[in-house]
């Protein structure tokens, strides 16, 4: 399935803007991601005690989404968060490799 770069330029706490992603295949080609009705990012923190599902409202046909993290639903803490993009569509469910998210400190 498709590959993710390492996600960078998070802080902990912050919500309410976007984090844009894409997924690529083997060789950094975007995959259409239009086909899928359902496009979310499992992230699990970096002790593994917590996870969060970041909803997308769709993708295009170049790889290209987003997630938008809320005030209750957000990146709690600093350090390497693991990823999985889930996409679904009617009989279809593809998952990503595992990716990192860096999440930086707050003061």
């Amino acid at each position: 399935m498709a590959t993710l770069n390492k996600v960078t330029g998070i802080v902990a706490g912050q919500y309410g803007s976007t984090i844009p992603l894409t997924v690529v295949d083997d060789v950094g080609t975007g995959i259409d991601l239009s086909v899928y009705t359902t496009i979310t990012v499992r992230a699990m923190s970096p002790d593994a005690r917590t996870s969060f599902d970041f909803s997308s409202s769709g993708g295009d046909s170049s790889g290209n989404f987003s997630i938008l993290p809320s005030s209750g639903n957000t990146f709690d803490r600093d350090g390497t968060w693991m990823a999985q993009v889930i996409l679904e569509a009617t009989g279809i469910l593809a998952l990503s490799v595992v990716f990192e998210m860096e999440v930086e400190r707050k003061l």
